[in-house]
């Protein structure tokens, strides 16, 4: 919050400061992630700021690597554009450690760009070795290309250099997790609640564990922590979503997944995909197709494509399969 403060009042001072309206988007960016700034409210900020930034200098990377939030908040996390305006804020200043970085987080999307999410992500820490959210991706890109053993040990390094840096905590889980030590995972989850109680991110992430483990009797204590930290949001309604699935009440799932996708409209429509796949679960293909559809129109650039949506509607012959596409997507 200070942050943002910080940066409104410089634009206050000079609105044709473009620099500053660059960093008043990422100060938004962080306060939504990081307290309690809302998506709609987050979204109208981002639209204001990266405007501002890139209509008074559009030679200036910080400028699109702020119009790239936009793109992200705006259901846009798979739109090409976002490659376009991340190359060209390395072109406009190649020695910018948070443009290869986030070139690297962009190209994690893709199982196929791996190789390539890393080779950005080692340049950004050339750039600047001091940063541990960069070594942290390092570390992430490692164990999406399944070099697990290697990740692990970096990450325990780093652990030892920092041993308060919570997002650590939370990536060693994930590896843990990867490897089936789920039990350590869980473990290793909550110790980043412990450095970081307040990120409610770090509780929901809790949520995919204590399903997996089938630990049903812990879930009315994580959704009461959530519903403390983050009172009237979607969170909760994503998390309740998730037993309900796991517990095979798919009329409950329903009823929360409507719930989860009307907190996120009309900023975002992603929920409506969530929904859509519930809806495909209690053999409902036409209900599933509408909130399909809701998305696609949303945001035409979506990787699954329309095709892709009409064929899952329609043609899931499993039940297996559309629950894992639920975990794969949200």
């Amino acid at each position: 919050g200070q942050a943002l403060d910080a940066f409104r009042e410089a634009v206050a001072i000079d609105p044709s400061f473009a620099l500053a309206w660059a960093g008043y988007a990422h100060a938004v960016d962080h306060k939504f992630r990081f307290s309690d700034l809302k998506l709609d409210e987050t979204i109208e900020l981002l639209e204001r700021a990266s405007y501002r930034a890139l209509k008074l200098n559009d030679q200036q990377a910080e400028a699109h690597l702020a119009q790239d939030l936009l793109v992200v908040y705006r259901d846009g996390r798979w739109r090409s554009e976002r490659e376009a305006g991340l190359v060209r804020a390395m072109e406009l200043s190649p020695g910018l450690a948070e443009a290869w970085f986030r070139y690297s987080g962009y190209l994690q999307q893709f199982d196929d760009r791996l190789t390539d999410a890393l080779s950005a992500v080692e340049r950004a820490a050339e750039l600047d070795p001091l940063s541990k959210q960069i070594r942290n991706q390092q570390v992430q890109v490692l164990s999406r290309l399944g070099r697990l053993d290697e990740a692990e040990q970096q990450l325990n390094r780093l652990i030892q250099l920092d041993p308060e840096f919570a997002v650590n905590y939370r990536t060693m889980a994930g590896i843990l997790a990867s490897k089936g030590r789920l039990a350590d995972a869980l473990i290793w989850q909550r110790r980043a609640q412990a450095k970081d109680p307040g990120n409610i991110l770090f509780h929901l992430r809790e949520v995919w564990f204590l399903t997996s483990m089938g630990m049903d009797e812990e879930y009315d204590g994580l959704m009461n922590r959530i519903s403390t930290l983050d009172p009237n949001s979607s969170t909760e309604a994503f998390a309740r979503t998730t037993l309900n699935l796991r517990q095979g009440r798919l009329d409950a799932a329903l009823e929360t997944a409507t719930a989860y996708a009307n907190a996120l409209a009309p900023a975002s429509m992603g929920g409506f995909g969530f929904r859509g796949m519930v809806q495909t679960l209690r053999n409902q293909p036409d209900e599933a197709l509408l909130d399909f559809q809701r998305v696609f129109e949303s945001n035409q650039d979506e990787p699954i494509g329309e095709e892709g949506w009409l064929r899952m509607a329609r043609n899931v012959p499993d039940r297996a399969c559309t629950a894992a596409w639920v975990c794969l997507l949200y």
